[in-house]
């Protein structure tokens, strides 16, 4: 009997159409259970079954389109460290690698997957340098990174500026405080003796410290001191530093509303956003929001986002289009809303929304949904869109350009022959800037803004203070000048 022809076979087994799109419901305890299988196994022996369970979570990452899981990224840190203690530095590496994916916008995995690479092998520099380069490029990328950071680097700013100027007046004061000292002096009788009329000058320096009439007012009066026995240069410079104090309270609020994030609703949201493995009960929280009329764009984007990753398109479609209601033209709310149509079924309106979001902007994700689409409809309409395979084929390719990592997964660009909807596409994500708008800390900026103005300006009216240092260091400026002219202070 002859052999079959193997075309003719290959034709025979081809299906009619395409199965349909699967996208099963993703809960955290899903994810809970592919994790607790890792740790059950992380620290045995049986390499084989840690390598494979540690998969499975990156695999799990990948479906839920998560942007980083830093809670298991930072127990596999530690899990990294333990066996590279342990001496099984190949495995240390292989976990540090593992937690670097699962949260490669965090700067603590990417500086741990370092360490890994030189406890392992210290005369491989280059991949330690790259994973500290990626470790410096994720601390300007990560907002819970970057805010603290400008918050720090704020404060070491004020209290330098502080610092400079107190130390400037101060000197400036103890080079001349001898000449002030004695004409001082002179106002006594002249039984008086030098120590007694010192120390009624310095009670007098000290009153405005003693009434809290705050630094600023200390220092305008040291300056005034010695204003007369100074050269115009340096009267100016303590003109200078003493002006600038006036708007630290307004540096210092700012930097507080730079500086907070943690524990704010923006926080919440961009856990949500981030696709955290955990966030079951804080979505609960911004459902209820929902349900009382109290979400902005931010809050239906991100609750229509975590419902498309997770499975439930009903309410991503619900969700997207109370976002798309409240900003008609956002393009990541119409990208993800051709998503949940395209999982639905509705090739079609899928095809046209991504076609439109692609002219609009060139952006690697959009072009890559948009590839998949095209896929699905040559494997619905077979030779009818011979075309649409050509263009996968280009919006594949766009994608690869601009963006590599996102092709993972996609092993045949003929036909999308994987049916689980997790993974046949990626979803648009909200921008950083849309949640730290949701940032609202004027009331603690307020409140630590008024605590400096009281600390360093006393009890000058708000609206005057930043004005009050410069204004009065101008008069004893031209004071002291007076008084050169004048010839009634000279040093000697």
């Amino acid at each position: 009997m002859a052999a079959p022809d193997s075309d003719a076979l290959q034709a025979s087994e081809l299906p009619a159409g395409p199965a349909p799109i699967a996208m099963p419901e993703i809960r955290d305890a899903d994810l809970a259970t592919i994790w607790g299988a890792w740790k059950a196994v992380e620290a045995s022996p049986d390499f084989e079954r840690e390598a494979e369970t540690r998969e499975a979570i990156l695999d799990a990452k990948y479906r839920i389109d998560a942007q980083g899981l830093d809670g298991w990224a930072m127990a596999m840190m530690r899990s990294s460290r333990e066996h590279a203690d342990r001496g099984d530095t190949g495995s240390a590496v292989e976990i540090a690698i593992a937690a670097s994916q699962l949260a490669p916008d965090l700067p603590g995995a990417q500086i741990e997957l370092a360490r890994a690479y030189f406890r392992a092998d210290p005369t491989e520099i280059e991949r330690v340098a790259r994973a500290l380069k990626s470790a410096y490029r994720a601390l300007f990328v990560n907002v819970r990174s970057y805010r603290p950071l400008v918050g720090n680097v704020s404060a070491i700013a004020v209290l330098g500026l502080l610092a400079t100027a107190i130390a400037l007046v101060f000197v400036l004061f103890l080079r001349r405080a001898r000449y002030a000292f004695f004409d001082f002096h002179l106002l006594f009788p002249r039984g008086a003796a030098r120590w007694q009329t010192g120390i009624i000058a310095l009670a007098l320096l000290s009153l405005p410290l003693v009434f809290r009439l705050g630094w600023v007012a200390e220092l305008l009066l040291l300056f005034a001191v010695v204003a007369a026995y100074l050269p115009l240069r340096e009267r100016i410079v303590a003109l200078l530093a003493i002006a600038i104090l006036g708007g630290v309270p307004r540096m210092v609020g700012s930097a507080i509303e730079g500086a907070t994030f943690a524990g704010t609703a923006a926080d919440d949201l961009y856990r949500i956003e981030r696709g955290s493995h955990d966030v079951e009960p804080l979505v609960a929280e911004w459902e209820a929001e929902a349900s009382a009329g109290r979400l902005d764009f931010a809050g239906w984007y991100v609750l229509g986002r975590h419902a498309l990753r997770r499975g439930q398109l009903d309410a991503a479609l619900q969700r997207f289009t109370r976002a798309q209601q409240l900003r008609p033209n956002d393009l990541g709310t119409r990208v993800n809303l051709g998503i949940v149509f395209f999982l639905q079924g509705d090739v079609n309106n899928a095809r046209i929304i991504l076609e439109g979001a692609v002219k609009e902007r060139r952006d690697p994700i959009i072009l890559y949904d948009l590839a998949r689409v095209y896929q699905r409809r040559f494997a619905t309409l077979g030779d009818a869109s011979a075309g649409e395979q050509d263009k996968a084929t280009q919006a594949f390719s766009a994608a690869s350009a601009l963006d590599p990592s996102l092709l993972r997964g996609v092993v045949d660009e003929k036909i999308a022959a994987d049916t689980d909807g997790h993974r046949l596409v990626r979803t648009y994500p909200l921008g950083t800037g849309e949640m730290v708008a949701q940032v609202d800390a004027r009331r603690e900026a307020q409140r630590e803004e008024a605590r400096a103005r009281l600390q360093l300006l006393g009890d000058v009216p708000e609206s005057f203070a930043p004005w009050f240092p410069g204004i009065a260091g101008i008069g004893i400026v031209l004071l002291g000048g007076l008084g050169r002219w004048l010839n009634v202070a000279r040093p000697c």
